[in-house]
């Protein structure tokens, strides 16, 4: 369907279409990137009660994407899509439950709300149940139970748990430390764009004791990371330079030319939403 017969039938009513078109302007496809009227897409599918549109109008709100960020308003409409079985929708209400946005925490409710989504084979929320279980929110601390879940939702593609599980092999949190598993699974998240799995990434090439250590491979990395957060790649260069590893003008320049093509050749798309 052309964006002009999307339209057209958005315009005539058809719920699903108005979808369609909200989620071009959210991305910019075959349309000018627009917030405002992705967002208002959305509310006009949610007010004829899409549970997508109730779902995609609650994570606008959450974020504050093309309206006023919005708590309570984005809890409403989460709730509404939740209950029309939204998987993205009840974790989002449990994101809420936990944290206090929108609604009074509740530990409890948000575990069961992880668990019952996680149990449906959505990813993400299989990491955040998987935190559920490391932190001992809503329920006992398992850290057995915590890396299960990260492994699954792992290998179901979810950077956040990638990330984690190559910190806890690193660390040898619950497993037997293992530094060639935790390179795996910080790759994985890098390819992906996770700025966290991406300093670490670096920090194991600069700190590989092996044919592996590579300084501008390390710094590649951690200027990848910095694109997202300059936060992570300020406290990465930090950690280095009290280590002892400076990087010369001329490794900072190829490192600079390899993040570059590599920004150029994987470009970063947005979490359908986020996590723990």
């Amino acid at each position: 369907m052309t964006i002009a017969e999307l339209q057209a039938a958005a315009e005539q009513g058809n719920s699903q279409a108005m979808v369609a078109l909200g989620l071009d302007y959210d991305t910019g496809h075959g349309l000018i990137q627009d917030f405002g009227k992705a967002a208002g897409w959305y509310r006009k599918a949610a007010q004829s009660g899409n549970s997508l549109g109730q779902f995609r109008l609650g994570f606008c709100f959450f974020v504050g994407s093309g309206v006023k960020q919005d708590f309570p308003k984005a809890v409403k409409w989460f709730r509404l899509a939740a209950n029309a079985g939204q998987l993205g929708a009840q974790a989002m209400l449990a994101e809420a439950y936990v944290k206090g946005l929108g609604v009074e925490k509740n530990y409890k409710e948000a575990f069961s709300l992880f668990q019952k989504v996680a149990m449906q084979g959505d990813s993400r929320a299989q990491c955040s149940l998987a935190a559920c279980y490391q932190q001992g929110i809503g329920t006992e601390t398992n850290i057995a139970e915590a890396i299960a879940w990260y492994k699954r939702s792992a290998e179901n593609g979810d950077d956040i748990a990638q990330a984690e599980l190559g910190k806890m092999y690193l660390g040898g949190i619950g497993v037997e430390r293992n530094p060639a598993q935790a390179f795996n699974w910080f790759q994985k998240a890098a390819l992906q764009g996770n700025p966290y799995a991406q300093m670490n990434l670096g920090f194991y090439y600069a700190f590989v004791e092996d044919t592996n250590k590579d300084l501008i491979e390390a710094c590649k990395w951690i200027l990848i990371a910095g694109h997202q957060d300059t936060n992570v790649a300020d406290v990465a260069f930090d950690v280095l330079k009290q280590k002892g590893i400076v990087f010369s003008s001329d490794q900072i320049a190829e490192a600079k030319h390899r993040a570059q093509e590599f920004m150029r050749t994987n470009p970063i798309s947005p979490p359908k939403y986020p996590g723990l």
